[in-house]
């Protein structure tokens, strides 16, 4: 298991060089934690500034102007063909342009999907903690196989059916129950 902080990281590091005599002191080994902290911070920094720009591009790439200018440049393309002799350059630009958003496109979209999922399962894993009737065995099961996490989703639903057979309420029962509420 790797080390969790700087200071782990660092005692780490000072066990393996008494163990193998290579010499470094307290002091080396301390040096070494400052250097370490310091690409830790600039890997930080990094990342803040990606998740700037991917958050920032898939809030723009999401709005009614995005795609307005998008087919407006598209059809611009289209237009100029004629003048273009619809010369392989001229298919080049849009087949170009094209991939190369697309490509970039994907993993800013990738990656605010990333922190979105991330910040719902640790929201509802908090509901799960502070509820004294869920069962935290769910939380983290986001990390199972699809398999696994199938099986689980089919034990529930089969738990459901169970209780609906015994009388209990089902789940159409519940979802009227809620729309006659909110007159929908």
């Amino acid at each position: 298991m790797l080390p969790a902080t700087i200071e782990e990281a660092a005692a780490l590091h000072y066990s393996i060089c008494v163990f193998c005599k290579c010499g470094h002191s307290a002091k080396g080994t301390a040096l070494w934690a400052r250097q370490l902290s310091q690409v830790s911070q600039k890997g930080l920094a990094v990342d803040r500034f990606f998740t700037t720009i991917a958050s920032k591009s898939a809030q723009w790439m999401g709005q009614p102007l995005a795609f307005i200018l998008s087919s407006l440049f598209v059809i611009l393309w289209a237009l100029s063909g004629p003048i273009f002799d619809y010369s392989d350059t001229w298919q080049l630009v849009i087949n170009t342009a094209t991939t190369v958003l697309t490509f970039l496109a994907v993993f800013l979209i990738q990656n605010s999907q990333n922190r979105d999922g991330a910040a719902i399962q640790a929201k509802l894993d908090e509901i799960l903690r502070a509820q004294e009737s869920a069962r935290d065995e769910f939380i983290g099961i986001e990390h199972l196989t699809d398999t696994q996490i199938g099986r689980i989703r089919d034990a529930l639903e089969a738990d459901v059916r169970h209780a609906q057979n015994a009388g209990n309420d089902s789940a159409e029962a519940s979802v009227e129950r809620l729309l006659d509420r909110t007159g929908k």
